[in-house]
């Protein structure tokens, strides 16, 4: 088997409760995964983990490891990590702006979604 491209080792989001409690799990290169549960499982919040698009009401601490770099760390580009980590959600998420910035919005969050409403 491959070594792992996307990886979380201790992974937790909260806000006031916990949303995500000690996530560790690997996904291969070139492999096709499906995030599924009930409604307010965290699914979004997990997926939201990966392209550190966390709202910042949340902390989240542990690690996301991709490529065996941890997103996290401040040094990393946040245009560069979502070039190469998609999302394919089943409900579409539109920001109340024009079309043309909810598609090019991403690359420009440093951080996450701060002012959005």
């Amino acid at each position: 088997m491959n070594e792992a491209i996307l990886k979380t080792e201790h992974l937790s989001v909260r806000a006031k409760q916990p949303i995500l409690s000690n996530i560790n799990l690997e996904l291969q290169s070139k492999a096709i995964t499906a995030v599924i549960g009930p409604s307010g499982s965290g699914k979004t919040t997990l997926l939201q983990a990966f392209n550190r698009l966390n709202p910042r009401q949340l902390t989240t601490s542990g690690q996301v490891l991709f490529d065996g770099i941890n997103i996290y760390e401040s040094q990393i580009d946040c245009y560069q990590l979502r070039m190469n980590i998609g999302m394919l959600l089943t409900q579409p998420l539109i920001f109340p702006m024009t079309l043309k910035e909810n598609l090019t919005i991403a690359p420009d969050l440093p951080h996450g979604l701060v002012g959005m409403n």
